[in-house]
């Protein structure tokens, strides 16, 4: 990774959580998720969504996401 200049998002599950498509299907909306990492981690933990589709990305962001990844 370092050689081909690329850095890592993060470097364990210790420094920024990371709530995936398993997440949101077990919360039922990308909203819900993030929003339940928030209350766990509290205010200023970083929190990647993994968003599906851009219609996520508000809600990802209004509910407390600092990072989104789009897949497919």
């Amino acid at each position: 990774m370092r050689a081909g200049g690329g850095v890592n998002h993060r470097m364990g599950l210790f420094d920024v959580a990371l709530v995936k498509d398993n997440h949101i299907d077990a919360c039922g909306s990308v909203a819900r998720a993030v929003a339940a990492a928030r209350v766990h981690l509290g205010p200023n933990a970083p929190i990647i969504a993994e968003i599906r589709s851009p219609d996520e990305i508000e809600p990802a962001l209004g509910a407390g996401a600092t990072r989104l990844y789009l897949t497919t």
